[in-house]
């Protein structure tokens, strides 16, 4: 096979030209996301029951829908919250379970549930998780001049018609989650006094109200051959046709308007939405999950630019933006696989003593990386840091196989054999001991792709990127390095002439002599004292392994990081307007180190909200400083402010919401305390569960700072 390829340099080129292309093309079609796509084994069902205590909700919603969920088949585990209004249910599955059937067993048991529910309960919300569900950045719109009710309802209503519209337009996005809107609802004021002065009681607004507002469907009319629908329909739409509704009174006809003050105000909301301080509205935008995260990051780009210039009057921000996230890590990954790369090139031009031959291997290696691409896409396999960092591991065994295919056609052809007999022999002589070498790496990777759980989903791509790469560079070491080894080499006295001056300069190197005459030293002396060099060994691995249990062990690396999310409960049954007041307060003690903030206040209208919804006491605050030491201190400021002013609040800090944080669930606690009431019906004694509670925080182990997160949540 060697022979019959050296003998068709052209048809070799081509054919790879062609893979070449090709991989060009898919490589503008395969996904590039920080993460590969896997399917997160949980459901979140959402009961919602207006003016329902908490312990209402458990007793006769929750804890009856839990029950009824514990059939669910492969199901590891269940927790459930309860709040007033809401309840809050989480089922985690055993890994492997196949999301789309439990989600649909999940409805099932819901809905065969629904029949015995008290009247009046409405359907509870089923949500699939899913790592691809969290928002690629949020869009903040507000208005740059002061902002009163009416104007901020009208920017509410154009975010809602318009902006959401034109990013649900992109391509890439798979929807834009609003919130922080704020709708209007009319209100008549209706003065009594003066109403029983002409005889008109309140039932008289509400008829006038019920009479005009009204549809009674189609009317089919038949004209000969053809038969025509009309509707009869007469809606109020404005605040202008109830003004102009009449109320008859006796014999005399009023006007609404002459009766009652008609206005028109926000409907009553349970949360708002801050942006650097002032009234905004947010949208969660999420992409596609086969979606490009650069494509998505340039077409956002180019609307906001767009936005800002047709409308001038709204200021549009971006915060929390995961696309810098994936340039950071991607372009980290790239540039180590470029700088690897060229590094080893270099140290090849150094110890190979020729120039053509490490020419040859920077060929194999882009060509090798190139078609690898093409694989990814034949096998659905995205880019990201899994599968880039197995390329990165491969980049150096893939220079082996070129090296030892080169290494051993130069011997050959040192002993006097021709080029073109010395590629064939020298190819052929080690393609049996290159294809083991390779499967034996390969075999090292393969329990990767049978590891249980999150990680065997995770890593079943580094392990795929390794063998794809190792497999191609085998492939090309075997093809293009012997046919362009001869077409280098075809001038076999010129090129042995350069050849050996060349080997003489690098011989004559003093640190190239020098390198070779230290190996041989440390060689011979190793093998003249064995057995204190084998103890030595012995001894570094028991200390090893014994040093071993001492290394801090953690889940994934920390990041380094200026922006910080808290979540502030302040203990207290007060309402948003409290609440807002309360973290303006918090803003502007703090305001000289912050760069952009924005703050969840109360509930929010998210629609793929899957944590447990925030009551009107709870905000989310995020805060960006412009340094990690701004944050820092930032963190102080924040922690003593709420201890001084609201001694009772809980404040949890965490880093924002990543794919990391998400698949690996770094923030969970590594133990967990649950307490429990022998009598179920009954929630636990606070009392109790206060001292519970002051007892754990005397555990060493615990830092001072983590001990505010083990506060009363029981109140």
């Amino acid at each position: 096979m060697v022979k019959f390829l050296i003998q068709r340099p052209i048809a070799v080129t081509v054919i790879f030209i062609a893979f070449v292309v090709m991989s060009l093309v898919a490589t503008g079609l395969i996904p590039v996301s920080l993460m590969p796509e896997v399917d997160i084994p949980e459901i979140i069902v959402k009961l919602n029951v207006a003016e329902k205590p908490a312990n209402e909700m458990e007793e006769q919603y929750v804890r009856k829908v839990r029950r009824q969920l514990l059939q669910v088949t492969h199901l590891e585990d269940i927790e459930s919250t309860a709040t007033n209004g809401q309840g809050y249910i989480r089922l985690k599955f055993k890994y492997g379970t196949d999301i789309n059937y439990a989600f649909i067993e999940v409805n099932e048991k819901v809905d065969a549930l629904m029949y015995s529910m008290p009247e009046g309960f409405d359907r509870p919300r089923v949500i699939k998780t899913s790592a691809t569900d969290i928002p690629v950045f949020y869009l903040n719109v507000s208005l740059k001049d002061s902002a009163d009710e009416e104007r901020f309802m009208q920017l509410s209503e154009f975010c809602d018609q318009v902006v959401k519209k034109r990013v649900e337009q992109l391509s890439e996005v798979s929807m834009a989650d609003i919130s922080g809107t704020e709708y209007p609802e009319l209100v008549i004021n209706v003065n009594m006094d003066n109403l029983n002065l002409i005889d008109v009681d309140r039932s008289s607004f509400v008829d006038a109200l019920e009479d005009n507002d009204m549809s009674i469907g189609n009317i089919k009319v038949r004209n000969g051959l053809y038969e025509f629908n009309v509707r009869y329909a007469s809606l109020l739409k404005d605040r202008n046709d109830i003004e102009e509704l009449f109320i008859q009174v006796g014999k005399k006809i009023f006007k609404l308007k002459d009766l009652a003050n008609i206005s028109i105000r926000p409907a009553l909301g349970k949360g708002s939405y801050l942006a650097n301080g002032h009234k905004a509205v947010v949208m969660a935008v999420i992409k596609k999950g086969n979606a490009r995260m650069s494509a998505l990051k340039e077409k956002t780009s180019e609307l906001l630019e767009v936005l800002r210039e047709d409308y001038p009057r709204l200021k549009f921000e971006v915060e929390r933006n995961q696309t810098e996230l994936l340039d950071y890590s991607i372009g980290n990954l790239e540039s180590g696989l470029l700088l690897g790369g060229l590094l080893a090139f270099l140290i090849m031009f150094l110890f190979l003593k020729d120039f053509k031959s490490p020419l040859l291997i920077g060929i194999s290696v882009p060509l090798s990386l190139a078609i690898s691409l093409l694989f990814f896409f034949l096998f659905d396999i995205s880019i990201n840091i899994i599968s880039l960092s197995g390329l990165i591991l491969g980049v150096g065994m893939m220079i082996d196989n070129s090296i030892i295919v080169i290494d051993n056609i130069s011997q050959y052809r040192e002993q006097g054999m021709s080029v073109f007999k010395s590629c064939i022999k020298g190819t052929n002589e080690v393609i049996r001991p290159l294809i083991s070498s390779v499967l034996t790496t390969c075999v090292v990777f393969v329990p990767l792709i049978f590891l249980s759980g999150i990680s065997g989903a995770l890593f079943y791509d580094q392990a795929m990127a390794v063998t794809i790469g190792l497999g191609v560079s085998l492939i090309v070491s075997f093809t293009i390095i012997p046919v362009y080894f001869k077409l280098f080499y075809r001038k076999d006295g010129q090129t042995k002439d350069k050849t050996s001056s060349l080997s003489t300069l690098m011989e004559n190197i003093s640190f190239y002599g020098h390198i070779e005459d230290t190996y041989a030293r440390v060689f011979d002396s190793v093998f003249l004292h064995k057995r204190w060099f084998f103890s030595g060994a012995m001894v570094l691995m028991i200390g090893g392994v014994f040093l071993f249990r001492f290394i801090e062990k953690e889940r994934f690396p920390a990041f380094k990081q200026a922006e910080m999310v808290y979540h502030i409960d302040w203990n207290r049954n007060i309402n948003t307007a409290e609440n807002f007041k309360r973290i303006e307060s918090l803003l502007s003690a703090s305001d000289s180190l912050i760069a952009q903030s924005s703050c969840l206040i109360g509930e929010q209208n998210f629609v793929l909200d899957k944590s447990n919804k925030m009551c009107a006491s709870e905000s989310q605050l995020y805060i960006n400083t412009k340094t990690e030491s701004d944050l820092a201190m930032l963190n102080r400021i924040i922690l003593e402010f709420v201890q001084e002013h609201y001694p009772d609040a809980i404040v949890k800090a965490s880093p924002p919401e990543t794919v990391f944080e998400k698949v690996f669930d770094s923030q969970s606690a590594p133990l967990e305390v649950r307490f429990k009431s022998k009598n179920r019906q009954e929630p636990p004694d606070a009392e109790e569960v206060n001292t519970l509670i002051k007892e754990v925080t005397k555990l060493s182990g615990i830092a001072p700072e983590d001990k505010l997160n083990l506060q009363k949540y029981y109140e």
